[in-house]
């Protein structure tokens, strides 16, 4: 995943990180060992660019063995757009949410 792509939903979710504040509507969880779940409010964005920014981070699937199984995963998975609420669900790999938090903090 590049983390400096001009993408809507990694924009939104480096605002999340950079709050670090997961009252509200908007959170980041650790799901399991291998995948962190997040939530973002899209709330004000064109549907049609959190729809495009969703299938870009969505596409490019790659093959990553996780202990004795092999899952093919995206930047982004289990993507979920609820256009009522505005609000987008999605999980990501541990490492690549961990990288990007990391660069967050680097650049505070």
């Amino acid at each position: 995943m590049n983390l400096h792509k001009q993408n809507i939903i990694i924009g939104l979710l480096r605002n999340l990180l950079k709050k670090n504040n997961t009252a509200g509507k908007e959170y980041f969880t650790s799901l399991n060992e291998n995948f962190f779940q997040i939530a973002l409010d899209v709330s004000g964005f064109d549907q049609e660019l959190i729809i495009n920014s969703l299938e870009e981070l969505s596409k490019n699937l790659r093959w990553l063995p996780i202990g004795n199984d092999h899952l093919l995963v995206a930047d982004i998975n289990r993507v979920e757009y609820d256009e009522d609420d505005e609000m987008v669900t999605f999980t990501m790999l541990n490492e690549k949410f961990i990288e990007l938090r990391d660069s967050i903090l680097k650049n505070r």
